[in-house]
């Protein structure tokens, strides 16, 4: 190189990296020693989301990379709230007459309570995306599936409605209980670690 290029390159610094790259590998160095290519990451992900440990990032500033089974599992739950909202709010009187029981004076409080199930379903869709970032939304519904048992066996109890229905807590409460308790679980192990790096 001539004195005249080395002076170009030193009042530009653009150009000096350039000539790096095109010196080196084509790899980029980070401060911290760290190497990546035209699509990795230093922190270990890849340009497309994906960690190479297997697990999977949005891409979006939020929670950190989640398995991808959680995402599913949110997905699934959105995607069961949606329809057996929209089932109760056509037919509310369905499940009643299924398990031979008396149907409620006001169904509409009934076709209420499944507009409420399917809205939960948009928003466990919406967490699906990055379950970490919005766990708030996965904490709420981890309650309402406790709570909705105990009610109803309070109900069962004082015989306001007959057993045979409990087994509508069983597909809409009882069987989501451990997943999303292990959502929040590594939620919080998330949050732990971003905030001893921080430290």
């Amino acid at each position: 190189m001539s004195a005249r290029d080395g002076d170009s390159t030193s009042k530009h610094p653009g150009r000096r990296q350039m000539s790096a790259l095109r010196a080196g590998d084509g790899g980029i160095e980070d401060v911290d020693g760290g190497r990546r290519g035209d699509g990795g990451r230093s922190d270990g992900r890849q340009g497309n989301g994906r960690r190479s440990d297997g697990r999977h990032g949005n891409g979006m500033r939020g929670g950190g990379a989640h398995p991808r089974w959680m995402a599913w599992t949110l997905y699934a739950a959105g995607a069961y709230n949606l329809a057996w909202g929209a089932f109760v709010v056509l037919f509310p009187l369905a499940f009643f007459r299924w398990a031979g029981a008396a149907p409620p004076n006001y169904p509409q409080i009934w076709q209420c309570l499944g507009m409420v199930v399917g809205v939960y379903g948009v928003g466990y869709a919406i967490a699906a995306r990055d379950p970490f970032r919005h766990w708030p939304i996965i904490f709420v519904g981890l309650l309402g599936k406790l709570l909705g048992p105990v009610g109803f066996l309070q109900t069962a109890a004082r015989g306001d409605w007959p057993w045979a229905l409990g087994w509508l807590n069983v597909t809409n409460d009882l069987i989501w209980l451990v997943p999303f308790a292990l959502i929040l679980r590594g939620a919080y192990v998330d949050w732990r670690e971003r905030a001893r790096v921080v430290a």
